[in-house]
């Protein structure tokens, strides 16, 4: 008896883990370096830096992406040679890849955004202003926050899952920074080391993903201006404490943002379904019982 009360305990865990369910990120992209006239979102791998999937075009030129942390709305910002809506906010679906204008900036490019865990948009103008901007995500106006005093170029720039905001916008062999989200400065963490692509390349994009690891862009700099040109690119991971970037893949040409989706759960198919399992537990308990009557 106490043999097939164990078999029936060890039954019904393996049930529980059939029917557990598991979390994935999908990690989406867009090429719109040097105003591409023809960007489109894609599926990217974050193990190899290859498209999954094509998407389907945005219709402007895309600097930068982020998910909204509780609405799992993507937004993107637009270049300033983009030839429709430039420097402006939008929203991008995920399913098609369209496109839809919410506003101007009015401030000039952003090369990036990023969100907050409470829902405020902060992007970083280039590459007139240099400066932190919160971005008001019902018109798409930009605020400065404060002059940051620094000259960059290109732009990887997300929120750590602790909240902390981090920006590498002196190319790839330049300094990755925190930036205080109130005050708009920014406090050099170390200088990036090991990019894959040619001295002076711009980190073009920048994301977290859920499990912390700070994922970029390394973006060939052809025609200046933060990676305009549509040169080749790189997926990149940036250690957040030494600086240190390790090559993930090739990835799609002109790649010029990056953003991962909320985590979204997925269920694994088990070997029965959800109710059949439920019957076949049902099943094996009345055995027990019926059995422990007997002994």
């Amino acid at each position: 008896m106490r043999g097939f009360i164990k078999f029936v305990a060890v039954l019904l865990a393996f049930m529980a883990l059939t029917l557990q369910r598991t979390e994935a990120q999908v990690l989406y992209g867009a090429d719109g370096a040097g105003g591409n006239p023809a960007t489109n979102l894609y599926i990217l791998n974050p193990a190899t830096g290859a498209v999954v999937s094509t998407v389907g075009p945005i219709g402007f030129a895309v600097t930068g992406m982020a998910f909204h942390p509780t609405t799992g709305v993507l937004y993107g910002t637009t270049g300033a040679r983009s030839l429709v809506a430039p420097n402006s906010l939008i929203t991008i679906n995920t399913t098609t890849g369209a496109g839809t204008l919410i506003g101007a900036n009015g401030t000039g490019t952003i090369a990036d955004i990023a969100f907050r865990a409470d829902g405020t948009l902060f992007g970083w103008t280039e590459p007139i202003n240099d400066d932190l901007v919160t971005i008001n995500i019902a018109t798409g106006a930009a605020t400065i926050v404060a002059d940051s005093g620094l000259a960059t170029f290109g732009d990887g720039m997300s929120f750590s899952p602790a909240g902390v905001l981090f920006f590498a916008g002196d190319g790839n062999d330049g300094f990755l920074r925190t930036v205080n989200a109130t005050t708009g400065l920014t406090t050099n963490v170390a200088t990036l080391s090991g990019s894959p692509g040619a001295a002076r390349n711009a980190i073009s994009a920048g994301a977290f993903n859920a499990a912390g690891i700070f994922f970029a862009v390394d973006l060939a700099n052809v025609g200046g201006g933060g990676g305009g040109g549509g040169g080749v690119a790189f997926l990149v991971t940036i250690d957040t404490t030494t600086g240190v970037v390790t090559n993930v893949g090739a990835t799609v040409d002109g790649l010029d943002a990056i953003a991962f989706a909320p985590l979204a759960v997925v269920a694994p198919v088990p070997a029965l379904s959800e109710r059949g399992m439920a019957i076949l537990g049902l099943i094996i308990m009345g055995s027990a019982l019926v059995l422990q009557r007997r002994v």
